[in-house]
């Protein structure tokens, strides 16, 4: 059974390792002139979901809270183009320049990110070798999830 493909809610484990990487947060994303209409009084215009990812936490916590968000493939690339404000992970919206966090507040809660291996895996060199390296970079990037644990 799979928690991803929602064929269960609910999963009890024994042989998993996991271990917390980073807490992600998120925020309303926009070019630097769509910010500037907000902050001049502009009602926001969302760039919202594609039906394939409508399922998500986030997709379906902006369609609740904004029922007139737009359906957009590619949120980050809309938000640049000035189409309007894309919820997006601050790990994404930090790293790119021509993106800028609105004045919009955004209460969508944070989501863990956890690295989960099989306890019989652990030992494994090549296994250890890319949870090591996946760690590090979790690890080097801490400043764009600033609530990591």
């Amino acid at each position: 059974m799979s928690l991803d493909r929602r064929e269960t809610d609910i999963a009890i484990r024994f042989d998993v390792i996991a271990k917390p990487l980073a807490t992600m947060g998120f925020g309303f994303y926009a070019s630097h002139d769509y910010c500037e209409q907000l902050a001049n009084g502009a009602a926001p215009v969302f760039v919202g979901f594609d039906e394939a990812n409508a399922h998500l936490p986030e997709a379906v916590w902006l369609a609740r809270h904004f029922p007139r968000a737009r359906s957009q493939s590619g949120q980050a690339t809309g938000a640049k183009a000035g189409a309007g404000l894309a919820l997006l992970p601050h790990f994404i919206g930090r790293n790119d320049t021509a993106l800028h966090l609105s004045p919009l507040q955004c209460a969508y809660p944070s989501r863990d990110i956890w690295l989960i291996t099989r306890r019989q895996d652990r030992k494994d060199a090549a296994i250890r070798i890319v949870t090591d390296f996946l760690t590090r970079i979790f690890s080097d990037a801490r400043a764009l999830f600033p609530d990591a644990p």
